[in-house]
């Protein structure tokens, strides 16, 4: 291997880690964004218990925010490295909690705002974590 041949390798890894690094910044912040976004969700939801017709639009609000974060992010590039596991598990996780927060929150704490402000937290909590824990990764 001559020089030319090693600079242009270092140009390469360079390059590749520059862009996995801004891929992990874009990535918590997408996280970061379903997170702050889990309170108000919860929050409205509640809100529309007995008032279906009011869940529609807050639903549709949400299935938009998703499809625009999901537009959003297949336009980015690069990844670090464990992010589809990462993401796996926190989405999966914010999943998780939000079943059970609407489930039980609908059938025995309807009335309780503790209740759904905490599933809330609760769901913002895990995609914070994963956000803070891919910046690290991304520096």
């Amino acid at each position: 291997m001559d020089n030319n041949q090693a600079a242009a390798l270092l140009r390469q890894a360079e390059d590749t880690s520059t862009k996995a690094r801004q891929g992990g910044k874009w990535f918590a912040t997408y996280l970061a964004i379903f997170g702050i976004a889990s309170i108000p969700l919860s929050l409205l939801v509640a809100w529309t218990l007995g008032r279906p017709l009011l869940l529609i639009p807050i639903m549709l609000g949400w299935g938009v925010l998703v499809a625009a974060a999901a537009f959003w992010s297949r336009k980015q590039s690069g990844a670090l490295k464990g992010s589809t596991k990462l993401s796996t598990a926190a989405f999966l996780s914010w999943g998780l909690v939000w079943g059970v927060t609407v489930a039980l929150g609908a059938t025995y704490f309807a009335d309780s705002l503790l209740w759904w402000l905490g599933g809330g937290v609760v769901m913002t909590v895990i995609m914070f974590s994963a956000a803070a824990y891919t910046a690290r990764q991304a520096r």
